[in-house]
């Protein structure tokens, strides 16, 4: 009967079956600050390579430009959704209304054509003045040939390649893709950001190309949880920030979103203010993260978050073989919710006596995954971060007063210092 009091508990922040609950975020960062003024949208951000003193590159719907905290510099005038800088003087850049790739060098801002055919959109391949893109976005460079570019060419759904000496175009795949616009590398894997979902290219040794479907259903949503399950809006850019992790910008659900490579699943990036919010305060167009610092272009601005990095928490935790369906909204389970959970806090507030306290501001979170209910139960005693462990005065104390209490004995509750964000 133990396991069942904490079914009862954790229904109440249950919201479906199969989905991941959406209390615990993924990343949670500080309010968001407004960085600069752009008054255009912001469709792409790199760190820029020719100015090397903190200034970002950016383009926007007019120009290619320099940004610091303190000004805007124009460096071309063109329609810009996509560059790569290939060295510190040249950058080759998506002309996205006029349909080609064309360099820019950096130190006279001399801006010539490059590949396909300005001013005619269309699908072929070849060098200057033969080849053809439609409405072309991202680009970005080949880690598996420094001779070669990587272009997502939206209006043709495929991802094409363009020879960075001869500038003759090519293709990579044209199909299984829908709206392509951002890429990203994930070791040799190509990750591509389609309109509503993410795929993912791999070459393999005998030749072959293939594209496969990673997450997002495919429909229109806005749903965190497993990969297979998860729904987005309007997707226009992903960026990494951690090893295995990376944020995706849902333009139309105006939220960025954590996909989690190793456990395959997606969950909201949340800020933290007077309250945490996970909806970001515009509609989110494009990524760049430099440190704990993330960047974010939207359609006037570009803000800037830094990474909440909460003390070690002391955490008391549970863990529960439950059937994860039994959680749903719906069930009877909830009956007697509130006074299991007030009783189970009195409990471990006992084995904390004085020498910590359990949260009053912040809520219990879980996960059921597999069939495994994880409850975490936080406290109100922080720990400097480099902490690892618990002072073994207080660990010796917890660990008699869970021994002493036959409930919590019985249901196996264990503590730990731990950075997860329990809200």
């Amino acid at each position: 009967m133990a396991w069942f009091y904490f079914v009862i508990i954790l229904s109440t922040f249950i919201r479906g079956l199969e989905a991941i609950s959406d209390i615990k975020p993924g990343i949670l960062y500080n309010h968001a600050e407004l960085f600069i003024k752009t008054n255009a949208p912001v469709f792409h951000i790199e760190f820029d390579q020719y100015k090397s003193d903190g200034s970002l590159l950016i383009g926007t719907n007019n120009h290619l430009q320099t940004v610091n905290i303190r000004r805007i510099e124009d460096v071309a005038s063109l329609l810009v959704t996509g560059f790569a800088q290939v060295n510190t003087t040249h950058a080759f850049i998506v002309d996205n209304q006029k349909h080609c790739i064309r360099v820019i060098n950096r130190e006279n801002n001399q801006l010539r054509d490059f590949a396909g055919t300005c001013g005619t959109s269309g699908y072929a391949e070849g060098r200057l003045g033969e080849g053809r893109f439609h409405k072309p976005w991202g680009i970005i460079a080949d880690v598996r040939d420094p001779d070669r570019l990587l272009v997502a060419d939206k209006s043709n759904h495929a991802i094409r390649s363009v020879n960075l000496i001869s500038g003759e175009v090519g293709t990579v795949r044209n199909n299984g893709f829908y709206f392509p616009k951002s890429m990203q590398w994930e070791g040799a894997i190509l990750m591509v950001t389609n309109y509503n979902y993410i795929s993912m290219i791999a070459w393999w040794t005998n030749g072959e190309v293939t594209n496969t479907h990673m997450t997002g259903t495919g429909r229109k949503g806005d749903t965190f949880g497993r990969f297979n399950v998860a729904q987005f809006g309007t997707l226009t850019d992903a960026e990494r920030v951690r090893e295995n992790q990376y944020i995706v910008a849902d333009f139309e659900n105006r939220k960025l979103k954590i996909l989690d490579m190793i456990n395959g699943v997606v969950s909201p990036v949340c800020f933290r203010g007077r309250t945490i919010e996970c909806t970001f305060p515009h509609q989110p167009i494009s990524m760049l993260n430099l440190g704990n610092t993330l960047y974010v272009g939207t359609q006037k601005c570009i803000h800037r978050l830094t990474e909440f990095r909460e003390a070690r928490r002391l955490l008391f935790i549970g863990k529960y073989d439950v059937e994860c369906h039994d959680l749903n909204s719906g069930s009877s389970r909830k009956l007697g919710m509130g006074n299991t959970l007030g009783r189970r806090r009195a409990e471990l507030q006992t084995v904390c006596g004085f020498d910590c306290m359990m949260s009053l501001t912040l809520q219990p979170s879980y996960k059921c995954i597999d069939d495994q209910l994880t409850v975490y139960w936080p406290t109100d005693k922080i720990f400097p971060p480099e902490a690892k462990e618990l002072p073994k005065p207080l660990a010796d104390k917890l660990q008699w007063g869970i021994y002493q209490s036959e409930t919590l004995k019985n249901v196996g509750i264990t503590f730990e210092l731990s950075e997860i964000f329990v809200l």
